[in-house]
């Protein structure tokens, strides 16, 4: 897989691998609200931020938040810190 930008993004994958649950969040079947969308996608990647970097300060760096933002999000989307 090759890209212009320095990280592979999920859009540079072939459709055939593509992780599904990633690809119905961000096209789903059917239409929903937006901000129920939104809601899914920032637990989805909150979620995996989390465990990933292990602490909220290096998954706030990851997203390109701040800090507080991932506090108030994961009290807002009730996960566990």
């Amino acid at each position: 897989v090759t890209t212009i930008d320095d990280i592979i993004d999920i859009n540079d994958l072939p459709e055939e691998i593509r992780p599904a649950r990633i690809e119905r969040l961000l096209l789903p079947d059917t239409i929903m609200p937006l901000k129920k969308a939104v809601e899914m996608l920032e637990r989805e990647l909150i979620t995996k931020a989390l465990k990933q970097c292990q602490t909220t300060r290096k998954a706030a760096e990851v997203l390109e938040v701040s800090q507080a933002t991932i506090v108030q999000k994961m009290k807002k989307l009730n996960l566990v810190d």
